[in-house]
């Protein structure tokens, strides 16, 4: 028989084979046109046999049945001609009054099809249905005429139709069980037996939980009908037990049972607590943490509430993020102060990292040594690989986090943070991660790598990362905070969050900041005050090197940068470079902020910008592009490049490299000593004094130095004043700055 497989609701037909007979046993039969006529006269009985649609079944050629007669059984085989669903059978003649007529055959009795043992089965592999052999009978008729595969026509004949079932198991097994090599299947209906099926130990991680199995039904056994309880038993590492009420659309002989990973009975299984917020699910051990994936809503109008009673080791257990694909599982997860340690992520999970795709909140709990390792181009993060939800919903959130000690190594590229990959109105709080970025990756940051383009209100606040982000072959938009800002989103705010880590990147392109790489963000706000970076940022690329290269920000446009401080040096760069923004494009503030880092570029390099011009070549006097320089600190010991002014090159300045006229300038100071090596023509190494100005007045340049000559140096400081002196001097907030010490630093 071929067998076209019937799909209905949530019901799908078995399929059993049939065996063929050797080609010679054909040879000698007549052939008969589309509708064949049996030839009694050639000695031997034909049986015709129509099947009803119902049924989803088709004659083959080859095909044969069993005809069971008083004193003998009998193989019939299908005569040419036959079509798919009208067959005619030949064999050798069977007398009696009445008869047995058993599909597929050979049989050797209906007796010994009807004891056939059921009771344990062996699946090849998951989703594997090749031990499923589909019996059909038409018990006890009367007649072998015209028979039609049905109830109706058995019982019209003074018989009986019988047939075997097949139950479908669609299992989410629970996300603590590692392996299955079995599972029990029984009823509410004591009839219905018990039956085990025999599973090549199936790695649950590699089948994402997910479980397709087939059950072999025999024809003594009820029909499971609605109402029934079926029970299901799943034994592997651990043991699971979950029922299954069945409902008129999967209840049959051809039953469908589909069931989720929630609420399964084991040990280990079982976290206490119902998920609400004044009785959360509470997380004590591997098992509990595991467990967390199950229970979680997709889309609930409110999170599913977890806290953690006790520290957790994950040794041994390799992590599969919560939710893994860019859907949306609200969730508040209370470390209440407790630790996870060893968290390992690897091979080829979507969204590596703690929480993968996040929306809700994480909050008071420590990361202890965990490690990343994956081969997946996807975001990827330790504790959320994107974390997302549209404008107006639950704003997701990550708070009060520790990670240390870990590495992320991805050959693939990526936005990757050791917190989080991709975030979209997340609010991050109070996290801090120590370790190592390593790989060709875009959008990296140690906290957070990529800001999405819908973002509206993100805020990443109180957050510290100390490490090494290396991307030796390529890496762009890449900071010790976040990576980028994407094009679109808005209201972002990142405040009080420091880095202490070295960045190096092999691209030709780099935007690269101490706290944030890029923003691309041209119309709505982005604010980052009280932010420190120390550390060394460097392009190891061939020939000019990366550009928009900042202590603080690498390349960016509409922002706010305000009481923000970087230490250390930027080097091997081409241009746009300084110690506290790179690029600046427009609509942007700098106000009390300090550099001391130490700069050396092609050209285009400032103090406290590198170029701030809107990528104008030559200065425009008679246009401004709404940035502002209010009492910034340029204290940087050495500023050096090494190209002449020309219509190809920019200049370089104390303050900042390259002007527009009608940016405004106020009240900036620059170190009095400091090396200031710039131009090959010495005339161009000498810092001025320059006077305030504002949007409608120009910025004062020595115009017979030259119209591609527009640096911003600001006033010397005088001679023995420190740099809290003259922060001092300038009013700085002392509730935010600690200014007892020679260089302001952020309390």
């Amino acid at each position: 028989m071929k067998y076209r497989i019937l799909v209905c609701l949530a019901l799908a037909a078995a399929v059993f084979a049939c065996n063929k007979p050797e080609e010679e046993q054909l040879i000698d039969m007549p052939s008969f046109g589309a509708d064949p006529v049996p030839s009694p006269e050639d000695g031997n009985g034909y049986v015709t046999i129509s099947i009803p649609a119902a049924e989803g079944l088709a004659w083959a050629a080859g095909d044969q049945i069993s005809v069971q007669g008083a004193s003998a059984t009998e193989t019939y085989t299908l005569i040419p001609g036959s079509s798919s669903v009208k067959g005619t059978f030949r064999g050798k003649e069977v007398a009696g009054t009445s008869f047995n007529i058993l599909i597929p055959g050979p049989q050797t009795s209906y007796e010994a099809m009807a004891a056939k043992d059921y009771s344990q089965q062996t699946q090849a592999k998951n989703g594997d249905k090749s031990h499923i052999a589909q019996l059909y009978a038409l018990k006890g008729v009367t007649t072998l005429s015209d028979v039609t595969l049905s109830s109706e026509w058995a019982a019209a004949n003074g018989g009986q139709f019988l047939k075997t079932g097949v139950m479908t198991l669609d299992i989410q097994a629970p996300s603590a069980m590692q392996t299955v090599s079995s599972l029990e299947v029984e009823s509410s209906v004591a009839a219905f037996g018990k039956y085990t099926l025999i599973l090549p130990a199936l790695d649950m991680a590699a089948l994402s939980h997910k479980i397709k199995a087939y059950i072999n039904l025999p024809w003594s056994t009820p029909v499971p009908a609605a109402g029934d309880v079926i029970t299901i038993t799943l034994n592997g590492d651990k043991t699971a037990t979950k029922a299954a009420t069945l409902t008129a659309e999967n209840a049959g002989a051809l039953v469908s049972i589909s069931l989720d990973g929630k609420e399964w009975q084991g040990d280990g299984l079982v976290i206490a607590g119902n998920g609400t917020k004044d009785a959360p699910y509470l997380i004590a051990s591997a098992d509990d943490l595991v467990c967390m994936k199950d229970m979680l809503v997709e889309d609930a109008s409110g999170p599913v509430y977890f806290r953690m009673t006790a520290d957790v080791d994950m040794s041994g257990n390799d992590w599969t993020p919560l939710v893994t694909q860019n859907k949306v599982f609200p969730l508040d997860f209370d470390g209440n102060g407790h630790k996870i340690s060893n968290l390992k992520v690897s091979g080829e999970a979507n969204f590596p990292s703690f929480v993968g795709v996040l929306a809700g909140s994480v909050h008071d709990v420590t990361f202890d040594k965990p490690v990343i390792a994956t081969t997946a181009a996807s975001e990827t993060g330790v504790v959320c690989g994107w974390a997302g939800r549209s404008a107006g919903d639950i704003t997701a959130s990550i708070i009060n986090v520790t990670v240390t000690g870990a590495s992320i190594t991805l050959p693939a590229s990526a936005p990757v943070g050791m917190i989080a990959g991709q975030g979209m109105k997340v609010t991050i709080r109070n996290c801090h991660a120590t370790g190592n970025i390593e790989g060709a990756v875009t959008c990296s940051g140690g906290i957070l790598g990529n800001i999405a383009l819908s973002d509206d209100g993100s805020i990443i606040e109180g957050c510290s990362f100390t490490g090494n982000i290396n991307m030796p072959a390529a890496g762009d938009y890449n900071g010790g905070i976040v990576g980028a800002i994407r094009k679109g989103a808005q209201n972002i705010t990142i405040s009080g969050c420091r880095a202490e880590a070295d960045i190096t990147s092999g691209t030709s392109k780099g935007y690269i900041g101490g706290i944030l790489g890029a923003n691309w963000n041209g119309n709505g706000a982005v604010t980052i005050e009280k932010c420190s970076y120390k550390g060394t940022i460097k392009t190891i690329a061939t020939g000019n090197g990366g550009s928009g290269l900042g202590g603080i920000c690498g390349y960016t446009q509409a922002i706010t940068i305000r009481n923000c401080k970087s230490e250390g040096t930027i080097t091997q760069c081409n241009y746009g470079i300084g110690g506290i923004a790179g690029t600046v494009f427009q609509n942007c503030t700098f106000e009390n902020c300090i550099s001391t880092m130490t700069l050396y570029s092609r050209h285009g390099t400032g103090g406290i910008a590198g170029r701030a011009d809107n990528n104008a070549n030559a200065s425009d006097a008679t246009t401004g592009y709404n940035n502002a320089f209010i009492k910034c600190i340029a204290w940087n010991d050495s500023i050096k490049s090494r190209l002449s002014i020309g219509s190809g090159n920019l200049s370089d300045g104390a303050v900042v490299g390259k002007c527009v006229s009608k940016n405004i300038h106020q009240g900036c100071v620059y170190r009095p000593d400091m090396v200031f090596e710039c131009y090959a023509d010495t005339a161009y190494n000498v810092l001025f004094d320059q006077a305030d100005n504002d949007a409608s007045g120009a910025l004062e340049i020595p115009t017979s130095l030259g119209q591609y000559y527009w640096p911003y140096h600001g006033k010397a400081a005088a001679a023995g004043k420190t740099a809290s002196d003259v922060a001092r001097d300038l009013g700085w907030d002392t509730t935010i700055w600690d200014l007892s010490g020679n260089v302001p630093v952020l309390k």
